[in-house]
């Protein structure tokens, strides 16, 4: 099959061809009449038409003959016309073709832009996704350690309660028989030598008590409070007492615990966090002098996240501990396993 333009093209040619040729018959044949008639005219000698009339007659017909001529002539100028349309479509047609691959440039470089832009955002996805994994992975690994100390130090506490159990029976066995070898002097010795033993005995039983002497506290946060913590501002929000009676040296209202004895002490605080974000309280340590230095911290990173911390420290009488942050937090939500405890390990 031709090209559509090359046909329509030999078409015109073709049309133009045939009304030629069918006016070219009908001149013929117009030419034809004229000259049988001249032909017929000089046979006959008939004065009708005349001579003037006739030779006027023939003129007018080759001049209709001739103007037929250049009416066919000027018919034929339309394939230029055409041929004329078909070149400014051509021109068109390049025009449209530059437009378009003009068109397809742009489209392939926007292309090649979004490809990049969408390999970007597909790897900026990936870190994510990979940090999101690290931050899980260091979360469990650090709920696992604290638990693990949290176990130690509970066994821990456990013993010193059995130490403590079993050297206050031994201290109870020790007091019934000096009460009886008291019984016994009495009766063997003098009222002032035994007055003087009993008054010694007395020395080293408080001695001894004073030495095993316990001090401690636990409290709790109970109802899942929530309040607004300012920067540096003592966190008071542990006000529910677990276990052991509340120790007189811990002042529930302002969160604040003044130190009895100078020696050391295992302090501990866990937090749970029910907050979306991170939660970082710290347990500071203030001196007589008023120098103020932190013990240890527990933080959480996200939410229902329970952290744990805990250190023996050694402090001095009339030192004070308590709880703050270094940050703002608004709407502080911590749970029922936020606990924050002390024990005396050791007087010094």
């Amino acid at each position: 099959m031709r090209p559509l333009e090359q046909v329509h093209v030999i078409n015109l040619h073709l049309e133009d061809l045939r009304s030629i040729g069918h006016k070219l018959d009908i001149l013929q044949d117009l030419i034809s009449n004229v000259v049988r008639e001249g032909e017929a005219w000089l046979e006959v000698m008939d004065e009708t038409p005349t001579f003037s009339q006739f030779n006027q007659y023939l003129s007018n017909e080759s001049s209709r003959c001739l103007q037929t001529c250049l009416d066919i002539a000027a018919g034929h100028s339309r394939f230029d016309e055409v041929r004329a349309d078909i070149s400014t479509m051509k021109l068109s047609q390049k025009t449209s073709e530059e437009n378009f691959s003009v068109l397809s440039e742009k489209f392939e470089h926007l292309a090649q832009s979004l490809s990049k832009k969408i390999k970007y955002l597909e790897r900026e996805n990936r870190n994510q996704e990979q940090l999101i994994q690290e931050l899980a992975r260091k979360q469990t690994f650090t709920e696992t350690e604290n638990s693990l100390k949290f176990d130690d130090y509970q066994r821990e506490l456990m013993a010193a309660s059995d130490f403590i159990k079993v050297e206050t029976e031994y201290l109870s066995e020790k007091v019934d028989k000096c009460e009886e070898r008291n019984e016994a002097i009495l009766g063997t010795q003098t009222f002032q030598n035994v007055e003087k033993k009993v008054s010694d005995l007395e020395e080293k039983i408080l001695r001894f008590d004073s030495s095993t002497s316990t001090e401690a506290f636990c409290l709790q946060v109970k109802g899942m409070k929530k309040t607004d913590l300012k920067r540096d501002t003592t966190l008071q929000l542990f006000n529910h007492v677990v276990n052991l009676s509340l120790s007189p040296h811990f002042n529930k209202e302002t969160g604040v615990y003044r130190v009895p004895h100078d020696g050391i002490y295992l302090v501990c605080l866990m937090v749970e966090n029910l907050t979306s974000k991170r939660v970082q309280l710290h347990v500071y340590r203030k001196t007589k002098c008023g120098q103020e230095t932190p013990l240890l911290f527990s933080q959480s990173y996200v939410k229902k996240c329970t952290s744990y911390s805990g250190v023996p420290v050694h402090m001095q009488k009339d030192d004070e501990m308590y709880i703050k942050s270094t940050e703002d937090y608004t709407g502080l939500k911590l749970g029922n396993n936020s606990f924050f405890w002390c024990v005396l390990i050791k007087k010094t």
